[in-house]
């Protein structure tokens, strides 16, 4: 997918961390140290960070079409132990700290820096569909070993769509403050390396000096974030940050409230900035809507149309498309990014399947003039920090250890309430591995 594309970009600048910089033929030199040591085609567990190491590894496995299960290194090492047990890779692909702490016998086939890949001692030989590109969380919240299977054709698709309304170029400057792993954070990767652009690799939050010394020296023309993400930039005061270089600001991960979306409405058209209001989900390879900018007051709250290539439509409950204005249904998404099916094991990988129509879950209607909004959830689903949590799993994982609770939530804050007399500190060390995760890996 990027591999041979690189090519027409060599001497662009592609990465840059805090103390260096490198080309499109470094990812490629780098990419070719890795490829020699693949010597089957199997499942790689690939724990990711924003790092060199972590794109160059990614480019080269795509490249070999070894399929990747996408891990987060900030993940719990419980978590990771368990999710590689469930799926037992061929390959792990890590920061060598992270692989010295896994209690499998691993063979160092060779190293990219502070990363190695190895081979794993897992002795099952099974098979795995030839389209299999991704394995994305679905949710990233209660532990879940639910994947999504996306194929090489669902991540070109989405991310040829993308590029097409953002008018990336390889002029363009964007800098990572969403994970590597993060469906939307990964879709951003994706489409700045397609088109030869620049990538600031960081894993500072938005609230640190760092990232903000990073943006100014490298005159940063793109930031994307979810809710929390805006959250923090109006509490740092945004608008007194030199942002002259700025072009596009993009935002998905769930609904902004009124406030905040009035602040940015206001703010990004002072600054004459493009703010892109997305909407998207893991099943759809990251993205399947936008509002265009020129839309913003006159649509506000509005999460666009269907981007290139794609169809969005509502259903009502009995499945009967609705075809007048203004009645509320469920949000159905029909496109090439559309996932092929759901993996809860390594037994899941031999097959895909094709689905046509994406029931999202989410409720809403289009107005008079096709554009889409979103009313609510069919399900007990809220999105915090961008990361879909089910309120029903938070309540049976809180069950396992003998808490009977209710939990209900909003896209701004969970509630979580109990029966009988337990500490707080010791629910909250529960949800560790689980729900608080997120809040350490996207803040």
């Amino acid at each position: 997918m990027f591999y041979n594309r690189f090519k027409q970009y060599e001497n662009n600048k592609a990465l840059i961390s805090i103390d260096k910089s490198y080309t499109y033929k470094d990812i490629i030199n780098s990419a070719d140290v890795l490829l020699p040591a693949l010597s089957k085609k199997g499942l790689i567990a690939f724990i990711s960070s924003n790092t060199y190491e972590s794109i160059c590894g990614y480019v080269s496995f795509l490249h070999n079409k070894n399929p990747l299960l996408l891990l987060n290194e900030q993940d719990n090492i419980e978590h990771l132990k368990n999710i590689i047990d469930i799926y037992q890779p061929a390959y792990i692909y890590a920061d060598k700290d992270i692989c010295s702490q896994f209690n499998i016998k691993l063979n160092s086939l060779c190293s990219l820096n502070n990363y190695s890949l190895c081979e794993t001692c897992y002795n099952q030989d099974y098979k795995i569909n030839e389209n299999i590109c991704l394995l994305l969380t679905t949710s990233g919240s209660t532990g879940s070993v639910k994947y999504v299977k996306l194929t090489y054709d669902n991540i070109l698709s989405n991310t040829e769509s993308i590029i097409d309304y953002l008018k990336i170029s390889h002029k363009d400057v964007t800098i990572t403050n969403l994970p590597f792993s993060y469906s939307y954070g990964l879709s951003v990767i994706n489409t700045y390396l397609y088109q030869g652009a620049s990538i600031v690799l960081t894993n500072s939050s938005v609230m640190q000096k760092e990232f903000w010394d990073l943006f100014k020296a490298n005159s940063i023309t793109s930031l994307s974030g979810v809710p929390y993400t805006y959250e923090m930039f109006k509490r740092i005061g945004i608008h007194r940050i030199d942002l002259s270089s700025l072009k596009v600001m993009t935002q998905a991960g769930g609904r902004l409230s009124d406030d905040l979306l009035d602040y940015f409405i206001q703010f990004t058209k002072e600054k004459g900035i493009l703010f892109y209001i997305m909407y998207g989900q893991t099943e759809a390879s990251a993205r399947m809507s936008y509002l265009d900018p020129k839309y913003l007051e006159s649509k506000k709250g509005s999460i666009g149309k269907a981007l290139l290539n794609g169809e969005l439509k509502i259903f009502t409950d009995d499945l009967i498309e609705v075809k007048e204005p203004n009645i509320d249904g469920e949000i159905v998404y029909k496109g090439k990014n559309v996932f092929a099916g759901y993996a809860e094991s390594f037994k899941d990988l031999s097959s895909i399947e094709k689905i046509d129509m994406l029931y999202t879950g989410d409720k809403g209607f289009f107005d008079k003039d096709n554009f889409f909004f979103i009313t609510g959830r069919k399900k007990r689903i809220v999105k915090i920090y961008g990361y879909r949590v089910n309120l029903d799993d938070i309540e049976k994982l809180l069950y396992k250890h003998n808490i009977k609770s209710a939990c209900i939530g909003s896209d701004n804050n969970i509630s979580i309430y109990i029966q009988d007399d337990f500490i707080e500190e010791d629910i909250k060390k529960i949800l560790e591995s689980s729900i608080m995760q997120i809040i350490r890996s996207i803040s």
